[in-house]
Parts: structure tokens; sequence; C-alpha cells
């Protein structure tokens, strides 16, 4: 490095300071700290950062195509000022902050292919209105969370590149994986960092075996909690549920946004981890509840030799009870299929709920174990509590993409625009109006001169 930017540990920062003030790169927050700052200190922090790309990126445009969502940041004398979709928690003071950057999977086949967008955790200090906040180094120091992706849809779109299309054929053109991002476009706010930039949070032991399974879940809202509150969590899914306060103080954390399930023998012997989540609807004449239930199943994959060595050992699921009542307990069926992992899967959507699950390492608390490392996880869960009217938004934004303008000669030569649609029917109808008044008259007038 050039001496231009001083010796020692912050001499790299210093470069990364001059970054910001002459590119909009928010892949420079994509960083593991290993200190307690804003901005990593050396390059190897970036080391697990050699899949995040830009929104303009080619690799990202082939698959997928986000909504312009860049904002100027910059180092002021105070701290770094940046604008952020801030993703709430269990916790009021713990956000996610979604970056403008993405993580692609290097699969070979673009139907596998995994698109990622890039969290940060941060921590509020102060009050609401101040909107300062550090980074939070748990679980990682930035999060991949995973787009959901629903497959099986022909591409049909526009969009596509045309020199993708191209090198296709109608042998190879095959649906296309369609993703979508849950964070809402109302959830940027204007935020400041200030010294101190990196904080810790002092997570209670726990012991991850028998195959990580008690990983504990980790609650956010992208789209904010709606119309509903938090009425309850429970472990006992066999009995009526009645105390919803009974088994929250033993499952969270007072400053955490975690729930600590407790294991559970299931009726295959298996041990599972089993936790009911549960909403009830503000503002309604009839009280409405949504259940989402949250499982960790042992994953019967990791124990091939073959499977990778980074995966978790547990299969995290999830499932939708949409209008079920608190008081009464699980129908039948219903906890029969809850119990079979096979029948459940990431991903769960019914109505207005719309939940998603997934592994993210925890390598922030990684414990040493009789010489080996004990790997640890948490279950990044995304709740989405008015999805039907996340649907009308991207449907309204895609009718707009199409319908957008190419310049002013669209209508050259045309008596009348798209605009004037409304303001010609009016106008015929008043014509209309006027000529059957008219000739009203003349017949009336032939038939007195009769």
């Amino acid at each position: 490095m050039h001496l231009i930017y001083g010796e020692g540990t912050e001499s790299f920062a210093r470069l990364l300071e001059e970054i910001i003030r002459k590119y909009p790169d928010q892949s420079i927050l994509a960083s593991n700290l290993r200190y307690l700052d804003f901005l990593p200190q050396s390059p190897k922090d970036f080391s697990g950062s050699g899949h995040v790309v830009l929104s303009n990126s080619t690799k990202l445009q082939n698959l997928y195509r986000p909504a312009h969502q860049q904002h100027a940041f910059n180092m002021t004398n105070v701290g770094l000022q940046i604008t952020l979709p801030l993703i709430p928690t269990l916790v009021p003071d713990i956000f996610f902050g979604a970056l403008d950057c993405w993580d692609v999977d290097s699969a070979v086949e673009k139907s596998m292919r995994k698109i990622s967008r890039i969290w940060i955790p941060l921590m509020r200090s102060g009050t609401p209105e101040a909107s300062r906040f550090a980074r939070l180094l748990y679980p990682e120091g930035f999060v991949s969370a995973q787009l959901h992706c629903k497959p099986n849809i022909p591409d049909t779109s526009s969009d596509t590149p045309s020199d993708t299309q191209s090198d296709t054929t109608d042998d190879e053109k095959k649906p296309r994986a369609k993703y979508f991002d849950l964070v809402g476009p109302k959830m940027h706010v204007d935020l400041l960092t200030k010294k101190p930039f990196a904080t810790l949070m002092s997570i209670p032991p726990y012991d991850p075996s028998p195959a990580g399974i008690r990983s504990p879940l980790l609650l956010c809202f992208p789209r904010g909690l709606a119309n509903y509150r938090l009425y309850g969590i429970y472990t006992n899914l066999d009995a009526p549920l009645k105390d919803p306060q009974s088994s929250l103080p033993s499952l969270t954390h007072a400053r955490i946004p975690l729930i600590f399930p407790y294991p559970i023998e299931d009726v295959c012997g298996v041990p599972v981890c089993k936790v009911l989540v549960v909403f009830r609807a503000r503002k309604s004449s009839l009280p409405t509840y949504v259940a989402i239930y949250l499982a960790n199943f042992p994953d019967k994959k990791t124990n091939d030799e073959e499977s990778d060595q980074g995966s978790a050992e547990f299969k995290p699921v999830c499932y939708v009870l949409p209008s079920w009542p608190p008081w009464s307990a699980i129908p039948e069926p219903t906890l029969r299929s809850l119990n079979l992992p096979d029948s459940l899967s990431h991903y769960a959507e019914n109505g207005d709920v719309l939940v998603t699950v997934q592994a993210t390492p925890c390598t922030e608390i990684e414990r040493k174990k009789k010489g080996a490392a004990t790997k640890r996880y948490v279950v990044l869960t995304q709740i989405v509590l008015d999805n039907k009217t996340r649907i009308k938004e991207a449907e309204a934004a895609m009718e707009v993409d199409s319908q957008a303008s190419s310049g002013m000669f669209d209508y050259i030569g045309k008596e009348f625009s798209a605009d004037d649609k409304d303001i010609v029917h009016s106008v015929r109808e008043q014509i209309g109006k006027k000529r059957r008044r008219v000739m009203h008259a003349s017949d009336v007038e032939g038939t007195e001169g009769q």
C-alpha cells in the first residue's frame, strides 16, 4: 500500500474511506470484521466475500434483476451516514440492514443457483429518533439471506439480455426460476454509525448437538408486522395453548432476538425441536390468529459421504396454520403431517403469511469441544404478514415497466393518447347526448307540421 494512507492497522481503513468517497459500492460493508470497527482493517476480512456482486453485475442480471435501491453514503466527521432498508427482529433495538449487493452461487446449472441478498446486523444506540446504529458481530459480520425461488415458471419475460437469448435454442429453453426479494420498498431509513462502530452480544451457552437441531431461531420481519402483533411462543403442541406467557421466558432471552427450542422426541423416535409462534390481528372485530410452525429435523443427506462438508446437519422447516384458534389443539391430520419432515420445506405460503427458513453459520461463537471445532448455526426465519400486498406491489411494478413510454414520439400522428382515454370517453358521451336531443327535437317539429 502507498504511504499516503499512513501506517499501521488504520491504513487499510483509510483506503476504504477514499473508495467510499468516489464509488457508491456497498459491498465494502460485506466483510467479516475481526475488530470492533465499521470498516475492515485487513484484506483478510473479505475472505468470505468472493461471490458478492453488485446489482448491475452481469452474473446477477442473467438470473435476477433487482429494483433500483442504490443510495448515496459517505463518511462524515461523526461517522458513516447511509440509507438502508431496516429489517426488524423480535428485539426492538436489533435490526438487519439490507445492502445493495448480492451473493450469487457458482453452480453449473442456472436452475440450481442460489441468489442471496447481503444483510448486516445492526444494533441501535440511543433513541429511535436519533437513528444511530452500530454493527453487530452476530451471527456473522454479514448474512446472506436467500431469495425465494419459484421454479417451473416458463420464462416469457422480455427482460432477459439479448446475448443470452441468442445462445439458446428451442430444445435448450427450460423454465427459468423466478426470484423475488421479501424486503419491503418502504423500509428505508437514513441512519448514522457513530463510535463505537461495532459491538458484541453475549449469547447464552447452548449445546447444538445432536446434529445441530437445537440451533436457535432468529426471527426477522422484512416488511414489518403489518396489522399483526406477537401473541405467544409455544413448545407443547399436543395440548391446548392457554397461557401465551408461560413458555416465553424459557425460550427467549431479554436482549437477543433468538428463540431456543426444546428437543422433543418425535413419534418415530427421532429427536426434533419444535416451536409454534402465534400472531394476532390488530383492530379486528373478531379475534384472528395466525400460527407459524417451525422445526429442526436431522438431515439424512449430511450422513452421506458425498454431501457438502460445510452444510448443516439439520433441516429447518416451516408451516403456516391460518385462522387457527390458540385455545384448541392442533388437528390430528395436521399434527401427523408436521411430524414428517419430507412433507415440509424451507418455504411456506398461505394467504397473507409467507415464511422462509435457512441455516446460517455462526462463526463468531464457534467453540472447541474435545479438541475439535463445533459448528454452530442460527435458523434465519423471514416472516411476511402482508403477502397479498407484496404480490400486488410486484405486479404493479411489472406493469409500470412494461408500459414505460419510449419518448415523445409514441403518439405522433395520432389524435388521442392513452392519457386522454377518460376525456375522450366523456366527450363522446356528451356528443352522443347532444345528437339524440337534436334528433328528438327534429322529430317533434315534423310531427307538429304534419
